[in-house]
């Protein structure tokens, strides 16, 4: 396994057989910590619970309380 801490820049990754041949078979993983996401995601929620209730509120008071 290898653990890397990279720097800000651009990086290409090759692969290869150590003799050269074609057929590679590899196994990788990649992952990204990208921490506003997290703020992100938690907005749209939010967002998304106001807008239900701001939804709600409307059709409460345009289609219910008119009768």
């Amino acid at each position: 396994m290898m653990t890397w801490t990279p720097t800000s820049g651009d990086y290409w990754i090759l692969v290869m057989n150590a003799d050269g041949s074609k057929v590679v078979d590899l196994d990788m993983q990649l992952g990204v910590r990208v921490t506003v996401l997290n703020w992100v995601g938690w907005g749209l929620v939010i967002g998304g619970i106001i807008a239900g209730l701001v939804g709600f509120i409307i059709v409460y008071y345009g289609a219910i309380r008119r009768r």
